[in-house]
């Protein structure tokens, strides 16, 4: 930011298209680096626990409307200046600039980011999208190894599982998910065709009505 653009650069007479694209932009970043300031004083009023002072949590403490901030702008605000405080060693070691990567900031989550070696580098490089997709794909999936081994790379794909892209038939990854939430445990059962696995779907559900889908 140069900040040599004249506050009232809107009303010059011989302003031009160049002098109120570049006043744009500079008001813009200027408003940026402001959200980023207002996000880190949030962030450490509701990470310090500050709004004890005059309110018993965080939300109500909004709700007493002491900021010229509407509710659900100083929740996002907030929610980004509290996790900049938490990674800030690792976004400055990276150049992750905050006023410049708010958004990419609120995705962070220690789930992702703990468990992906190379989130730092996908982080600065990859755009929002990006990172939304790659967000949502771990969450919906689990995790497999894609590095290469001596059985071959296992690999997934929406709720199904591959070895050296030939589909694993009769994994359904999502089913797993759900019952291991459960606190279940899975027996596989392994059986040459599609007419056995019937069978043995059959044979199950009438001993204990398991759940064989």
């Amino acid at each position: 930011m140069s900040g040599e653009v004249p506050v009232d650069f809107a009303f010059e007479d011989n302003a031009t298209l160049e002098s109120l694209e570049e006043g744009i932009r500079e008001i813009g970043d200027q408003i940026k680096l402001g959200h980023a300031f207002i996000a880190v004083a949030l962030g450490r009023v509701k990470k310090d626990k500050l709004y004890l002072k005059v309110a018993v949590d965080f939300k109500r403490y909004l709700e007493l409307e002491r900021l010229d901030l509407s509710y659900q702008r100083a929740i996002y605000l907030a929610d980004i200046g509290e996790k900049y405080i938490r990674y800030k060693p690792q976004l400055q070691a990276n150049g992750i600039r905050l006023y410049e990567n708010m958004s990419k900031i609120r995705l962070l989550e220690s789930e992702i980011v703990e468990n992906d070696p190379v989130w730092w580098k996908r982080m600065k490089k990859n755009s929002v999208r990006e990172l939304k997709d790659f967000i949502e794909k771990r969450k919906s999936s689990i995790d497999v190894s894609t590095e290469p081994n001596d059985d071959g790379i296992i690999t997934v794909s929406n709720s199904s599982l591959y070895l050296n892209r030939e589909k694993i038939r009769g994994i359904n990854l999502k089913e797993f998910k759900k019952n291991a939430h459960k606190g279940k445990r899975a027996v596989v059962i392994w059986v040459d065709d599609d007419q056995e696995a019937r069978k043995v779907r059959k044979k199950l559900k009438k001993i204990h009505g398991a759940e064989t889908d």
